[in-house]
């Protein structure tokens, strides 16, 4: 029997499907079009530093707001899960 993996691979075609799933959420069409583009412009920055600007300054964004902050709270939970499952830590984001 083969051990668990250490870290899992995550299809971006999978994770795009269910952000555009989890961003309907927000009804004002407006709204979830400048989200989902914050996103993608976060997701494709490899710089870390640079990246970890972008997706705090998202996060900001989305919990300031009442009409975002549930797809907010979602991406926290989400970056929880991924710390926990994918082999991220808390210290790989600064």
């Amino acid at each position: 029997m083969m051990p668990q993996p250490e870290k899992q691979l995550l299809c971006f075609w999978h994770v795009d499907r269910v952000w555009k799933g989890h961003i309907n959420t927000t009804k004002d069409k407006n709204k979830r079009e400048e989200v989902y583009k914050m996103l993608r412009i976060a997701h494709k920055e490899v710089n870390k530093c640079q990246f970890n600007q972008l997706f705090d300054k998202l996060l900001e964004k989305l919990l300031a707001d009442v009409e975002t902050l549930k797809f907010g709270e979602y991406l926290i939970n989400l970056l929880r899960e991924a710390e926990r499952t994918v082999g991220l830590s808390p210290s790989s984001r600064s």
